[in-house]
């Protein structure tokens, strides 16, 4: 008899006005949605936390901190992904190790300002990278060499 594994449904995400996801979603065993949001702490580290997608929430787990040497936004909407397709399949059956056996939890409130901080960021970084693409273009409609900075001279 052969067996047949249907992959698990891919988590659904919810995107801002800059089309990246501020949150993403998953199911777990007992039907309740979860969300994996990210965020940034009161020290400036991005974050991911997971909590229940609806109802009264108090309180939300901790998934990782990342070092401040991390590609800040990048990093963490990677980070955020995985985590959410790694505990979907874990949800499902489809894995067998919970990706989040032991976590911390933090007030919801932490967790919505650390948000609220992230979304704000981001939209600053996003802004930055559209303004130096757009000096860019025009300087070279002028005939210029682009202006080196750290977003380019990689």
């Amino acid at each position: 008899m052969t067996e047949t594994l249907i992959p698990p449904p891919a988590p659904r995400a919810d995107r801002g006005a800059t089309g990246r996801a501020l949150a993403v979603t998953y199911t777990a065993r007992r039907g309740r949605r979860r969300k994996v949001v990210i965020g940034v702490d009161s020290a400036g580290e991005w974050a991911v936390y997971d909590i229940q997608a609806a109802g009264r929430v108090k309180t939300g787990k901790v998934v990782q901190a990342l070092p401040d040497e991390s590609d800040g936004v990048r990093q963490a909407l990677a980070l955020q992904a995985d985590y959410a397709d790694v505990q979907a399949a874990y949800q499902d059956g489809h894995r067998e190790e919970n990706p989040l056996p032991r976590f911390t939890r933090l007030a919801i409130g932490r967790i919505a300002e650390a948000a609220d901080r992230a979304v704000a960021l981001a939209l600053t970084q996003a802004a930055a990278e559209k303004q130096t693409q757009l000096t860019d273009q025009l300087l070279a409609l002028a005939g210029e060499p682009p202006v080196p900075n750290a977003a380019n001279a990689a």
